[in-house]
């Protein structure tokens, strides 16, 4: 199918309509983080979304031909005070800079939002309620179609019935393809203790989880410090390493993007490709 693409500034349009950049952390670095002077009159076609832009990623982008990264990290988060060639990141931008390739960063953004990553984990379980643990709120004066109430950072979830330890473990490594995770179990507790509450958080957690009250806490990492005033808080820890916990979630990502891109309606009637990263 012959497809003649978006301009960059409507996918971006469409990407914070999806995702608006307010529901970000205040510390992250998200939303269109390069922009090539191309961009600005020629269209974007094909898309590569990635978890995190190496530069392996980069060169699959450059082979692709793609006008477009969407990098769940943003690869662009620390000030540059030079861009020389001896910096793997510098080179990154310099050969997007060169192939006409823009780079878009949502990062906590799509763990805030509704159906985002967060809740990607929490559909692991057999829930009977699900809250942010800290809810979004939306800047004075905007107005949102979002549902408010369950987008903010991390969740919390009240089981339809009890499982154990052991249970959890098996579930994170099942849905996560994973063939080990990192466990801390609470003091006093065994694999065979019952969990009637979860609290999750993808990526680095323990800012977020940090006071929660629930049976076991589920992330990515934690530091050893952490993990100690957690399970003598008598919370059970699984860890499944940063971007474990979010990977998985591009290819649900994946549908949802072609379908904003190639079924909302444009000023040109055209579509643009998404391809999914696997590094």
């Amino acid at each position: 199918m012959l497809r003649n693409g978006l301009l960059l500034r409507e996918v971006v349009q469409r990407l914070e309509g999806f995702a608006p950049l307010w529901l970000a952390e205040s510390w992250d670095n998200v939303g269109l983080l390069l922009e090539t002077t191309r961009s600005l009159a020629e269209p974007v076609k094909e898309v590569l979304l990635t978890n995190d832009l190496t530069e392996e990623v980069a060169s699959e982008a450059v082979s692709r031909g793609v006008q477009l990264i969407i990098s769940y990290h943003p690869p662009l988060f620390r000030p540059f005070k030079t861009i020389t060639q001896d910096q793997w990141k510098s080179r990154i931008i310099t050969l997007c800079m060169e192939n006409n390739i823009s780079i878009y960063s949502p990062h906590t953004c799509f763990d805030s939002l509704d159906g985002g990553v967060n809740d990607w984990l929490a559909s692991f379980f057999d829930f009977e309620s699900k809250r942010p643990i800290i809810p979004a709120k939306a800047p004075a004066g905007v107005e949102t179609s979002l549902n408010l109430a369950a987008c903010g950072a991390g969740r919390v979830l009240q089981l339809k019935s009890k499982i154990t330890i052991e249970d959890a473990i098996q579930i994170v490594k099942s849905k996560l393809q994973l063939p080990h995770v990192h466990l801390a179990l609470a003091k006093g507790a065994q694999k065979s203790s019952s969990v009637s509450t979860v609290a999750l958080c993808a990526g680095s957690g323990s800012s977020v989880l940090s006071g929660v009250q629930a049976d076991l806490l589920l992330t990515g990492e934690m530091s050893h410090h952490e993990v100690l005033d957690a399970v003598h808080s008598g919370k059970s820890v699984i860890l499944t390493w940063h971007s474990n916990s979010e990977r998985g979630y591009l290819r649900s990502l994946q549908d949802d993007l072609s379908k904003l891109f190639n079924t909302e309606k444009s000023s040109t009637s055209s579509s643009c490709v998404l391809f999914c990263n696997n590094i």
